[in-house]
């Protein structure tokens, strides 16, 4: 009889195809973009080890919580592959909650850790070109992204959602302590040092209410509906700023999923942005508003993005 093993951990790699919806003007990745590259190609590689699509028919789904990355301004090649590296740990988190006058809490979370390396063919096109390079580019490094998904039952009542047992069909993954700190709202609000704020037109909401085209299968909105919303503000504060636009780019983002948003429901999204010479922040987050346009004083979805102003601005095609 042989025994089990168990897996420290899963990883294996991927292509994807270079195209329309994963590239800029400048043939840079999105931002967005890597999201499509992560979630998917992981769960392919753990679906080789354990039966993970099993979770879903007992109503267990992990939700993303947190999410982390970091691009760079490299142009890439349309229409050839692009090459992930995939890795994911199953981690525990134990959070100690210290509060005056009430008894020590702990809050425990079982936790998938996703991260997933990108690389590309640099491009060897241009605009003139439409972006088609006439040979196979050098394959180089363009950015990273990590993402923790707790383990949940999203359709069962309030009190029954958290999970902290390890379902039947992971059990022969080993568990890893998450040995970082349980990211935070706190954290994120947080501005970088030496970072001057524009206060001019911080804490402006603008507001906007979700549809069904905006949700996907887990029932609410969708984790890209906030990222690329996230980087509309940063526009829409950066032109009242007078910055110059086209030259900026968003290098990194941290992003809180604390509360889905549901179609029907008003929201507004406020927040500010500062400066460091060329470089710059957006601290912001979505908010639930009701019909007189009252915000819940916490926000459902939470970002910091870091970006500066590194682009060569290039003359509009007309």
């Amino acid at each position: 009889m042989t025994e089990n093993k168990t897996i420290e951990y899963v990883e294996g790699t991927g292509e994807l195809s270079g195209d329309f919806s994963n590239m800029d003007m400048n043939f840079n990745l999105k931002l967005e973009s890597y999201i499509p590259m992560c979630l998917p190609t992981n769960y392919e590689n753990l679906e080789e080890h354990f039966k993970v699509a099993n979770l879903r028919k007992q109503g267990i789904a992990p939700i993303v919580y947190y999410t982390s990355i970091q691009n760079t301004p490299q142009p890439v090649s349309f229409a050839r592959p692009i090459y992930v590296k995939n890795k994911v740990l199953l981690r525990r988190s134990i959070t100690e909650y210290k509060e005056p006058g009430r008894p020590d809490k702990k809050v425990e979370r079982l936790i998938f850790d996703l991260s997933t390396e990108v690389s590309a063919h640099q491009n060897t096109g241009g605009a003139e070109k439409l972006g088609l390079s006439d040979q196979d580019g050098e394959i180089i490094p363009v950015g990273k992204i990590n993402i923790y998904q707790i383990f949940t039952k999203p359709m069962a009542l309030p009190k029954e959602r958290r999970m902290t047992e390890i379902p039947e069909e992971l059990r022969l993954m080993q568990e890893h302590p998450l040995q970082t700190p349980f990211p935070t709202i706190e954290h994120l609000r947080e501005f970088p040092k030496d970072y001057q704020e524009d206060l001019t037109q911080a804490q402006i909401p603008f507001y906007s209410v979700w549809g069904v085209s905006n949700t996907d299968v887990n029932q609410h909105v969708n984790m890209l509906e906030y990222i690329e919303g996230f980087q509309n503000h940063f526009t829409r504060l950066l032109f009242q700023a007078k910055k110059p636009i086209p030259k900026h780019f968003v290098h990194e983002a941290q992003i809180i999923f604390r509360k889905p948003f549901f179609p029907g429901q008003c929201y507004a999204i406020q927040g500010k942005i500062g400066f460091d010479g060329d470089r710059t922040v957006l601290v912001a987050g979505f908010h639930l508003a009701d019909e007189d346009g009252t915000l819940d004083p916490n926000p459902s979805t939470f970002a910091r993005l870091e970006g500066s102003f590194c682009l060569r601005e290039s003359r509009p095609v007309r």
